[in-house]
């Protein structure tokens, strides 16, 4: 089964970031908490994580006594864990109350929209959720028999067979060069995206080849800004 469904809520800057001046961005990532199969239905919920990238205008302080008083702009990124929920009932045909079910969230879509406070934030998510029986049926076959007087009579059958399947996980470490760029003062955000190039079968072993793409968001020093690489 397959269904979209949006999550809305309403967030608001904790009290430690200053005002939002211009928001850059909006980032979601959902997390199932919960799964609850009944009669040809899947109940899904789950919280919603939040991170709003957006540019402060702070004043700041002339050099000179009677000086112009100046503004600078400067990077924030604040996060919400667990204030944006969602739940919605799956119709998955053949599902009871035992089966066991593989559900799967993602987002394919984020619109939000800054209050005039500058602090509260309202936040529309679209999500696509997929969900599938995993049931495991043991089926006894007989493929051959002898005897006195015994007679076989063999019928051909296909049997899909699921091999299986297997998650883990690793760590990476990289020093990224900045190419000449400013040097970061304050690093505000940084992503990191995985690709898949190849995977091959050696010796018994999958091997699983890629690369991981990054972007870094960061204040340079010097005064030269927000740069990102």
């Amino acid at each position: 089964g397959r269904a979209e469904t949006v999550a809305e809520g309403t967030v608001r800057l904790p009290e430690r970031y200053p005002a939002v001046g211009r928001a850059l961005y909006v980032t979601a990532e959902p997390v199932v908490t919960a799964v609850e199969p009944t009669e040809d239905r899947i109940l899904i919920e789950g919280i919603i994580q939040l991170a709003l990238t957006y540019v402060a205008v702070e004043d700041e302080a002339p050099e000179d006594e009677g000086g112009t008083l100046r503004t600078r702009e400067e990077l924030y990124r604040a996060s919400w864990e667990r204030e944006l929920s969602f739940a919605y009932l799956l119709e998955l045909v053949g599902a009871t109350e035992e089966s066991q079910v593989e559900v799967e969230a993602k987002v394919s879509g984020v619109s939000y929209e800054v209050r005039n406070d500058q602090a509260t934030v309202d936040v529309d998510v679209v999500l696509d959720l997929a969900a599938r029986l995993a049931d495991v049926t043991d089926v006894e076959l007989t493929v051959g028999a002898t005897g006195e007087e015994v007679e076989v009579d063999l019928d051909q059958v296909r049997i899909r067979q699921r091999l299986g399947a297997v998650e883990t996980s690793g760590r990476i470490s990289a020093a990224l060069p900045f190419g000449g760029r400013s040097v970061p003062e304050r690093i505000v955000d940084v992503t990191a995206a995985a690709s898949l190039a190849e995977v091959a079968d050696e010796e018994g072993e999958t091997v699983i080849r890629g690369q991981i793409d990054c972007s870094a968001l960061y204040m340079a020093t010097d005064g030269a800004g927000a740069q990102c690489m």
